[in-house]
């Protein structure tokens, strides 16, 4: 996880054994909200990544929503595990 602006995170989470490689996530931050968006392949990698950057941005799995960019896999796939294991 990078913060790239003060409210602005950026984390490419892992899409193991394809040649994407990743997909880029993003995370904005304010005002009490937490907002994930597109996070990424449903694994247990991705999930691994993507928990630890949250851990080093602070905020562990404090998530108000998640928006997805568009109905592919490797950008909504890891959303409904995540809603589960969250406030989103």
């Amino acid at each position: 996880m990078e913060q790239i602006r003060e409210d602005v995170w950026s984390d490419p989470v892992p899409f193991p054994g394809n040649p994407t490689r990743y997909t880029l996530s993003y995370l904005l931050v304010g005002d009490g909200d937490v907002v994930l968006i597109d996070p990424g392949w449903d694994s247990d990698a991705g999930l691994d990544h993507l928990t630890a950057g949250l851990r080093h941005a602070g905020l562990g799995l404090n998530l108000t929503s998640i928006v997805v960019t568009h109905y592919h896999s490797d950008h909504l796939g890891m959303a409904a595990r995540l809603r589960a294991a969250s406030r989103a």
